[in-house]
């Protein structure tokens, strides 16, 4: 298991990145990320996870070699969560969607999984996983009508393992501070990190 080393996750999701440039054409996808870059070092997000949401390979392989040649990103971790279990040259782990993770994982790399429960969070240190994303713990514009679990679950959930816990769904600026006093290692969100 390698130590997870980082506080804040900002998610680069393929579908949430496409649907923000249909409605902005103007805006490059370059120019696109040189934006939520220097908004995601702004909020000292230090990892990021490049997810492939929208099934459309080329956009995630793109974004991923476009992060991976960003000037300063050795000073942060880079996770993926592609749709195959597959660790990509030059990242520091992989993000499972959720479930049983491969066990043909590469040693000494970081491996995290998304939870929406409290079993999926104790799986996910049954399974050796370095941390779990455990969400939505705020009404969130993405999942609209999904009942959120709060901050008082959400709290009791942290609890149960000894891996670290982030907060998605409805991060904001504002609670970002009650999710870590909630007992969460740290955030990851989408929106946040949009401009």
């Amino acid at each position: 298991m390698v130590q997870s080393i980082f506080n804040h996750i900002a998610i680069w999701d393929t579908k949430t990145i496409g649907a923000w440039r249909k409605k902005h054409p103007e805006v490059s996808e370059q120019e696109l990320l040189e934006l939520w870059w220097h908004k995601r070092k702004k909020l000292e997000a230090d990892a990021v996870i490049v997810r492939d949401s929208d099934q459309e390979e080329n956009s995630f392989h793109r974004a991923l070699r476009m992060i991976l040649d960003m000037p300063d990103v050795k000073s942060i971790r880079v996770l993926t969560n592609f749709r195959e279990v597959k660790y990509f040259e030059g990242t520091s782990g992989i993000h499972f969607k959720r479930g049983n993770p491969s066990k043909d994982i590469p040693k000494g790399i970081i491996c995290g999984i998304s939870a929406h429960s409290k079993n999926g969070v104790i799986q996910a240190a049954v399974n050796g996983m370095d941390y779990a994303i455990l969400s939505p713990v705020f009404p969130t514009s993405s999942h609209p009508g999904e009942t959120s679990m709060g901050v008082e679950k959400f709290s009791k959930i942290c609890t149960l393992v000894e891996i670290p816990v982030f907060a998605l769904g409805g991060i904001t600026i504002e609670n970002r501070e009650l999710c870590k006093v909630a007992g969460a290692h740290g955030t990851a969100a989408i929106s946040l990190y949009m401009p």
